[in-house]
C-alpha cells in the first residue's frame, strides 16, 4: 500500500483493516496543494473520501474506523494546517464542526467516540473533546502564557480523561504535562 500511481504525503489506521492517506497524483512537492482524503483498504481497495477545495492534512479514525476526522485549511506548506476540523461517519456527508473557536492544529482519538482537538483561540492554545455522536463539547485545557509543542500546538489523549503534550511558554522551558479539565500536573522536565 498505497497503490502505485499515488504519492501518499500522510496516513492513518483507519480501523484493523484500512489506512486512511492523504494523497496526490504528482510526487512533487506542488501536487501535496491537490492532495485528497483516500480510505485504502488492505486488500488494495480504493475509495475517494474528501476532494478538498483547500489543503488537507492530521487525517485520523476512531479506532473502529467509523469516524474519521481531518483538518482542511488554506496551507502554505505540509504540516501547518489550522483552521477548520471535518468529522464525518459511513456513508454520511462530512461536516465541519464549530469547536468553541478552536481553530484545530491536531487531532487524536481517545476512544471510539470522542475527538481530542488541539488548536488555537485567538492568543489562546487550546484543548477540547468532542462527543462524535452527539456534539457535546467539553474544555479540556486552555491557556495563554503556554502552547503546546512545537510549531503549532498538539496534545494526545491518555487514558479516560487527561491528555499530554509537550507545554512551554516564554521564560519556561519545554516539559511533558498531563492535563485534565481544571489542572495541569508536570510528569517530567
Amino acid at each position: 500500500l498505497p497503490p502505485a500511481a499515488i504519492q501518499c504525503w500522510e496516513a492513518a489506521w483507519c480501523g484493523a483493516g484500512a489506512v486512511l492517506v492523504v494523497a496526490s497524483e504528482g510526487a512533487g512537492e506542488d501536487s501535496w496543494y491537490s492532495a485528497r482524503l483516500l480510505r485504502i483498504g488492505l486488500d488494495g481497495s480504493t475509495t475517494v473520501l474528501r476532494t478538498p477545495a483547500d489543503q488537507i492534512g492530521v487525517p485520523c479514525a476512531s479506532p473502529d474506523g467509523r469516524w474519521i476526522a481531518w483538518i482542511e485549511a488554506v496551507c502554505s506548506d505540509r504540516g501547518l494546517g489550522c483552521v477548520s476540523s471535518w468529522l464525518a461517519s459511513g456513508s454520511a456527508p462530512p461536516a465541519s464542526r464549530d469547536l468553541g473557536g478552536v481553530e484545530a492544529t491536531h487531532l487524536h482519538w481517545r476512544d471510539a467516540r470522542r475527538l481530542v482537538v488541539t488548536g488555537l483561540r485567538s492568543l489562546e492554545t487550546g484543548v477540547r473533546e468532542h462527543e462524535a455522536h452527539t456534539g457535546r463539547q467539553t474544555a479540556v485545557w486552555h491557556g495563554d502564557s503556554l502552547t503546546l509543542g512545537g510549531w503549532l500546538p498538539r496534545a494526545v489523549a491518555v487514558g479516560d480523561e487527561a491528555v499530554a503534550a509537550v507545554v512551554e511558554g516564554y521564560g519556561q522551558p519545554p516539559r511533558l504535562a498531563e492535563m485534565r479539565p481544571g489542572g495541569m500536573r508536570t510528569r517530567a522536565v
